[in-house]
């Protein structure tokens, strides 16, 4: 890694690389006999951990365990016992199959649109649009009372919306749309699916490159487009190379293996194993309680809701339209999927009812080498999943506390990273190692009935959610593929369900292994636990991990693994580790996406890092000098994020962020505003918007503060985490939640105390002119339209001139381009000229411009109809004596 010295316990040299194959075994070593390649863990086991994850039998005897009642079992079962807890937990077993083995007409016709590319219309505006979000939601209610299944809707606004190549303006796509709206209510779906299949093979073909100018205007071009769809962290990784090598076809054959990508995909998602009653909780169960979901909640997590297409076509955008920008039909449906919603909460429900709602689009990305399966779920799924987390999700954490940081508590990664560091890190801690564990494919492996058991246990105002989206399996489908692989075991990709779930399902696990903290405390965020102690009490905490976690489908993988050791330790920590085959032995380590080690590697690791965002500033800025609004939107809601989260959790000096605050002044900015920028102009725009900057913050200014509001505001998790809880009093997450707040609070006033000093000290070293025009702005607070996200449909988005002007007048500084005279009186064309000057024409566009944004609001809010232009409330008598007329006219304002 390059941040310390690292011994590759079991591969050779200090510093090798890891292979896939172990070398040569000592004499006494048993090879797995399944594989005949990999180790066995110990003789208790029958197969290797990674055989284990693929389903081969679990281990067939074990030492008596700490609690009984979460021991890992003699032998495997039948499905007998499975289907008795489901029933006992539910009222019916899983289905464990994807549905009827007879094919309703509507399941044939979701899975021919799911074959299709996704490409689909956006909503169109006035009454057109608001038939389309009617249909959708007259399925969703039919839904919602059990009438229609699940492919109604997704068939519906998929064949409306289909996109036609030769469809381009917007009075041609509201025919379009139109006319499919009214076959649809006809009946006539086959003809609509017929017609969406013949657009789909019309699509646009792919246009060669040529030269690399081109290619860099195809790379603006598509770095623009993720943006606009809201797409911030994929724009970034796009625009900076970062995102590896990109999107595999499932028909190629995957780099260093033998198989195709199908083949490596489906043995990421195997088939569901015998479940061990040792992973069963024993006990009561409790009570069910009623959840209820509102729109309001509806709307929020649509307004939060992110990400590309799902199955059946149609993106995050798309479902936000529908839900929220159609005044009155938005509202219905907002209120239709808040129904849908409670009724899976509250009911169980027939997996034929709900099984597409549950498809995924199945990704194959190039990991350089290897691949990684991405998924990506029906939005509408999504957003009903969001909303039912948000209900019960205060549950999750509160059953979780320091145990399982995944449950959703505020700044919980943060937290394991200092509950580690202080006691390990720069040799002052008081453990001797920190062994960061890995799991083989965790959230695939799962065992899911276990997890939907622990989850009515645990979490029961979410299980009978849960139990409905996962009681059968869930079909992944990939482009160009007729059949779809399955979602049979674990977590489906795609839901934003499968992280809680996961905390629910590992946290029996996480508890039977759970010692004494002067022992040694665990951490633990999804799949990544850490054992913080002596080195034989974490050699001992990890053959209890390999004996107790394939009941539970966690399967540990000593390849994935890091042991860190204090310097001086590594061979001892060979001798006590040793067996334990392809461990990497160092002594500094990323975790988390913080540092674990010495004080040299984690400089190191931090300047590497530095390093690596010098160069994304550098492609940030070059993208800036054509569309600057989407570079900025990057700059202050992705990329700033990611070196101020390694603020907050790894100390560093400000001389460690110097070269990213030279950059932001001296590239960054120059290609922000089209010109060059000097140190006093860069001291003010490199503050946040409220404070009368740009929203790019100097970074040398945010290390010391990050990390301090960062140790401050987790000080009660961290506690928890390091010297555990007592059993009257356990951890309170809604205290935790208060220290949070408590230290962002007292962050934010610190720095807004720092922020007004080093604007005023930049605006005096002003000119006169720029010093007004910065302080009028800053007064006024004009600078929020700077960090806006760019939306067409909102008319949010600027044009590269159109944004470069906004910051010459916030800043008091000549705009590029302006002409030496009026075009309209003659007189010398200055800023203050183009806003004032009457012949000009700019003064009534400004107004009508205005005059239009609030009309649009209007509409939104009370409907196309009550909105009007141009009323004439009183007419002239012709005699001399004008009229009164009246720029706009809302109606029912007052009524609401």
């Amino acid at each position: 890694m390059g941040q310390g010295r690292c011994v590759n316990q079991g591969q050779g040299p200090a510093g090798a690389a890891a292979s896939p194959s172990p070398p040569s075994q000592p004499p006494d070593t048993q090879l797995c006999p399944r594989c005949g390649r990999r180790p066995l863990p110990n003789s208790r086991h029958a197969a290797c951990f990674i055989c284990l994850a693929e389903g081969a039998a679990p281990p067939t005897s074990v030492p008596p365990p700490r609690h009984p009642s979460l021991a890992p079992s003699a032998s495997p079962i039948d499905t007998a016992f499975i289907d008795g807890k489901m029933e006992q937990a539910f009222g019916r077993p899983m289905l464990n199959r994807p549905g009827h083995q007879d094919a309703t007409q509507w399941q044939k016709w979701h899975s021919r649109i799911c074959q299709l590319s996704g490409r689909r219309f956006g909503v169109p505006g006035g009454n057109v649009g608001d038939r389309v979000v009617g249909v959708v939601a007259d399925a969703v209610e039919q839904y919602a009372a059990k009438a229609c299944p699940s492919e109604v809707i997704l068939v519906g606004k998929a064949v409306i919306l289909q996109r036609h190549p030769h469809v381009t303006t917007f009075k041609d796509r509201r025919r379009v749309v139109d006319r499919r709206i009214a076959m649809w209510r006809q009946g006539k779906v086959e003809e609509l699916v017929l017609e969406a299949e013949r657009c789909d093979k019309l699509g646009p073909p792919l246009k060669p490159l040529k030269g690399d100018e081109d290619e860099n205007e195809h790379t603006i071009r598509v770095f623009s487009r993720l943006v606009d769809q809201g797409r911030l962290r994929q724009a970034q990784r796009f625009l900076t190379e970062r995102g590896g090598g990109g999107v595999l076809d499932p028909q190629d054959v995957a780099e260093n293996d033998t198989r195709t990508v199908r083949e490596v995909l489906a043995d990421k998602h195997p088939q569901q194993r015998t479940a061990d009653p040792a992973a069963f909780i024993d006990g009561d169960l409790p009570p069910l309680v009623g959840v209820d979901i509102t729109a309001n909640q509806v709307e929020r997590a649509a307004r939060e809701i992110q990400g590309g297409v799902g199955p059946s076509g149609g993106d995050a955008t798309l479902w936000k339209d529908l839900l929220l920008k159609h005044g009155g039909h938005s509202t219905r449906l907002r209120q239709a999927v808040a129904d849908a919603t409670r009724m899976m909460a509250n009911e169980v429900v027939d997996w034929e009812h709900v099984q597409a709602l549950r498809g995924c689009r199945l990704l194959a990305l190039d990991k350089c080498p290897g691949v990684r399966p991405i998924g990506v779920g029906e939005v509408l799924m999504r957003i009903m999943g969001k909303a039912m987390s948000m209900e019960s999700a205060f549950d999750l954490e509160r059953e979780c506390g320091e145990d399982q940081l995944c449950a959703g508590l505020k700044g919980g990664i943060e937290a394991a990273i200092h509950a580690v560091s202080g006691l390990f890190d720069c040799g002052e801690g008081e453990a001797e190692c920190v062994l960061l564990g890995d799991a083989t494919n965790a959230f695939n492996t799962l065992s899911r009935p276990a997890a939907l058991w622990s989850a009515r246990h645990l979490w029961p105002r979410a299980s009978r959610f849960l139990f409905n989206t996962y009681q059968g399996h869930a079909a992944l489908y990939l482009r160009g593929e007729k059949e779809p692989l399955w979602s049979q075991e674990g977590t489906t990709q795609g839901d934003p369900m499968a992280m809680p779930m996961y905390a629910a399902g590992t946290l029996p696990l996480i508890r039977s292994l759970k010692e004494p903290a002067e022992q040694g405390p665990q951490v633990w965020f999804a799949d990544d636990s850490s054992k913080c102690s002596s080195l034989e009490r974490a050699s001992e905490w990890w053959d209890k991990l390999g004996e107790r976690g394939p009941p539970y489908g966690y399967f540990p993988n000593a390849h994935k693994s890091i042991l860190v050791v204090r310097e001086g330790l590594e061979e001892r920590a060979r001798e006590v580790f040793e067996g334990v085959e392809g461990l990497t032995i160092t002594t500094g380590s990323r975790y988390l996406g913080g540092y674990v080690g010495t004080r040299e590697g984690r400089r190191a690791y931090v300047q590497q890092k530095v390093e690596r965002w010098e160069e994304c500033i550098r492609d940030v800025a070059r993208a800036a000098t054509k569309r600057p609004q989407q570079a900025h939107v990057v700059m202050t809601k992705s990329l700033q994020a990611e070196w101020d989260f390694v603020m907050r959790v790894i100390p560093e000096e400000k001389e460690t962020f110097e070269p990213l605050r030279h950059l932001l002044a001296t590239t960054y900015l120059p290609g922000l505003c089209g010109k060059s920028v000097d140190e006093a102009e860069a001291a003010v725009m490199l503050l946040s918007a409220r404070h009368g900057g740009t929203g790019v913050r100097d970074p040398t200014e945010r290390v010391a503060e990050a990390y301090e509001t960062s140790i401050q505001g987790t000080d009660v998790l961290t506690i928890a985490i390091q010297r555990g809880t007592h059993p009257d009093q356990p951890f309170d997450p809604s205290i935790h939640r208060l220290q949070v707040h408590t230290a962002i609070h007292e962050g934010k006033r610190r720095a807004d105390a720092r922020a007004k000093e080093r604007f005023d000290d930049g605006v005096s070293r002003l000119p006169p002119g720029c010093q007004r025009a910065a302080r009028r702005a800053q007064e006024a607070k004009t600078h929020a339209w700077l960090t806006a996200m760019p939306s067409c449909s909102d008319q949010t988005d600027l044009s590269g001139d159109a944004f470069r002007d906004g910051l010459a007048v916030l800043y008091g500084y000549r705009p590029s381009n302006l002409p030496s005279s009026c075009p309209g009186c003659g007189s010398a064309f200055t800023l203050t000229h183009a806003l004032d000057c009457p012949k000009g024409g700019l003064v009534i566009q400004r107004q009508n411009e205005l005059r239009d944004v609030i009309g649009d609001v209007g509409r939104m809010a009370f409907g196309a109809g009550s909105v009007h232009k141009e009323v004439v409330l009183k007419e002239g008598d012709g005699r001399g004596r004008e009229g009164v007329r009246t720029d706009l006219v809302i109606r029912g304002v007052w009524d609401r």
